[in-house]
């Protein structure tokens, strides 16, 4: 293709956004926009989306991508987990994940990585029936009541889905009050997902001089918007490390733990 008709089908890629973000509201349809990718608030116009396409992850996906509330399809954001997950095999400790319901991200994982082959714990922090209202900080009002409107009780539920996984452990309870119920010496990934500040704040403090050199945090919320007091909380913690955070377009945001 030459260049001038490479210009020429962005332009109209471009034209379609402006027309439909101009357009009046019943005409606004995010669908009509031509991309490789549009879901979970996130459209691509060219950037490949191969990885997402592999029998591997799509096997994997089928099972995991059933799993999270309110039918959301956080197809990229599970992915990024599943590349962080198959790095993190290499480095030295076990896998943490704080805030899993029915267990979308670590139950993606599980399969893409072969957990069963690994050597490695999988510990699965949650209060299992939604978020814990005794944690909330002002201006989370809003999150809280959307969070509990669709979280229940799934503790049964979750333990049914790592059934075949006899090395994913449910800790059940508040983080991080529930962290001192397990002892681990050291991790490789850390997956923090929990929607409100305290505990997330508290579970990176509490984790980060467990994490190996190479480690790899992924933070589901950071970059979000609405999440803006955790992004804040995240990044005052960090400003301590001198290590920072790097922010994605999924909304997710991404730590390496460096060597020290």
């Amino acid at each position: 293709m030459a260049l001038s008709d490479k210009f020429g089908s962005l332009f109209r890629d471009l034209n379609t956004i402006v027309r439909c973000i101009g357009a009046p509201k019943k005409y606004y349809r995010l669908k009509d926009i031509p991309s490789t990718y549009n879901q979970d608030c996130l459209i691509t116009l060219h950037m490949s989306v191969d990885a997402m396409k592999t029998a591997r992850f799509q096997k994997a996906w089928a099972i995991g991508g059933e799993l999270f509330p309110n039918k959301a399809k956080p197809m990229w954001r599970t992915y990024t987990c599943c590349w962080a997950a198959e790095q993190a095999l290499r480095v030295e400790g076990d896998f943490v994940e704080c805030g899993v319901n029915l267990g979308g991200l670590s139950r993606t994982i599980v399969d893409y990585v072969d957990f069963n082959n690994v050597d490695k714990d999988f510990y699965l922090f949650d209060t299992y029936r939604g978020l814990d209202p005794a944690l909330s900080i002002k201006g989370e009002e809003a999150l809280l009541a959307h969070h509990n409107s669709i979280y229940y009780d799934c503790y049964e539920e979750a333990k049914a889905n790592f059934k075949d996984f006899p090395r994913c452990k449910l800790v059940r309870g508040s983080v991080p009050e529930s962290l001192e119920q397990v002892k681990i010496d050291k991790v490789a990934y850390l997956s923090i997902d929990m929607n409100c500040t305290v505990p997330e704040v508290a579970a990176l403090r509490y984790f980060w001089p467990k994490l190996s050199p190479g480690a790899i945090v992924v933070l589901d919320d950071y970059a979000w918007v609405p999440h803006h007091l955790q992004k804040k909380g995240i990044d005052e913690f960090m400003a301590e490390t001198g290590v920072a955070v790097l922010s994605m377009p999924t909304g997710q945001g991404l730590i390496v733990k460096p060597q020290m």
